[in-house]
């Protein structure tokens, strides 16, 4: 059976109580004892969003969360870590070096999660993949004084082209 959330290294009953948004939107939530589990299953699961916690017994999290984005089947699913209050400083930016979209210290207000969760669920996943490309643009301001600049463009995606210049 699909669902949208895959919890591992904490226990995923505070997660649905500290977040009633999960029950409230009817999101399905499922845990694995170990990261080695999640990322067997991961691929084809369907989920959207796995909250890792710092209570996992096969890999440090910052490892765990780089496991997951070295893989190409499951690089696109955001990650979310939870550190308990009691674990050493700086475990949060290591996750986000690692790769984790967001990582939060507990004890949390219940609207700072509730919204994370629920940004980080509404992600939309890419279909079509970006398509590095570099090329020189030539573009002029829309003033009066006919100035040209340069840029470079990067990241040719379906829905435009990132352009960098030294104007907006």
């Amino acid at each position: 059976m699909p669902y949208d959330l895959l919890v591992a290294g904490l226990d995923g009953r505070s997660l649905l109580l500290e977040a009633p948004l999960l029950n409230r939107e009817g999101h399905l939530v499922e845990q694995r004892a170990s990261i080695r589990q999640v990322l067997q299953e991961l691929p084809g699961s369907g989920a959207r969003l796995v909250v890792l916690g710092s209570q996992l017994p096969d890999l440090p999290l910052a490892e765990a969360v780089r496991r997951i984005r070295n893989h190409d089947a499951t690089r696109h699913i955001s990650i979310l870590a939870l550190i308990p209050a009691g674990d050493p400083p700086g475990l949060e930016d290591d996750a986000i070096a690692a790769g984790a979209n967001a990582a939060l210290r507990r004890p949390l207000e219940r609207d700072d999660l509730e919204s994370w969760l629920a940004k980080l669920l509404a992600v939309p996943v890419r279909v079509q993949v970006r398509i590095p490309v570099q090329g020189q643009v030539v573009g002029t301001q829309r003033a009066n004084d006919p100035v040209h600049f340069y840029g470079l463009t990067r990241n040719l995606s379906v829905n435009g082209v990132l352009l960098a210049s030294p104007i907006r």
